[in-house]
């Protein structure tokens, strides 16, 4: 009996089955330790995720005769957009103020297109301090005291642009964070973050101009 017995294991063990189960427990076993040690390392995380809704496109007059004029602010545009910019910070270590730089400081940037209005719409607490500052046309800089973990601000920004897609490829968060790797943009397949569940303007569709 044990001679039967041993020479079942043996099967069992030279099966093509239990080798790829030995493969796959490998693997997982892999996996969970990197998201494991992902979850606990203390990192800084700045991410930036827009959404934009196309107010004013500019389309070809199929009528010569008829000219059609808007103004924003009596400001004439031919095309008008609406953005909602959200920054935060996806990591576990808080970002501060003195890990922004003056050579690359933290701005919005709209290659090709003019910034007409913008605006601070949600932050997670007032003691994040968030300021905005215009300085050219296409730029607005971003100021703050702190940033902790799963906090952020949302910025709207109405600006030129005929963009139908769902974000605006010409809007970009450009900057340098002390510490961080880079500003993360989410795709938008990605789930969305506690932070921009917990702004709900984010998600909202209305047009708040």
């Amino acid at each position: 009996k044990l001679h039967h017995y041993q020479r079942f294991m043996e099967e069992i063990i030279n099966s093509v089955w239990f080798i790829i189960s030995g493969y796959l427990i490998g693997i997982i076993s892999i996996i969970v330790a990197v998201v494991t040690y992902r979850k606990s390392k203390v990192i800084k995380r700045p991410c930036a995720f827009n959404r934009t809704n196309n107010l004013i496109s500019k389309s070809k007059n199929t009528i010569s005769d008829i000219q059609i004029t808007a103004e924003y602010k009596g400001v004439p545009v031919e095309t008008l957009s609406y953005t909602k910019v959200a920054f935060y910070n996806a990591g576990k270590r808080t970002i501060k103020n003195s890990d922004l730089t003056q050579i690359d400081p933290l701005r919005i940037e709209i290659e090709d297109e003019v910034i007409y209005d913008y605006e601070i719409i949600y932050f997670s607490k007032e003691a994040n301090n968030f300021k905005l500052d215009k300085v050219v046309g296409h730029t607005v800089l971003i100021n703050f005291d702190y940033i902790d973990f799963k906090q952020g601000v949302i910025i709207k920004i109405i600006h030129s642009g005929n963009t139908p897609t769902y974000t605006s490829k010409n809007l970009k968060v450009k900057g340098t964070v002390i510490g961080a790797k880079k500003i993360e943009t989410p795709h938008p397949s990605f789930p969305p973050t506690n932070f921009l569940l917990a702004s709900e303007i984010f998600y909202e569709d209305e047009i708040l101009i």
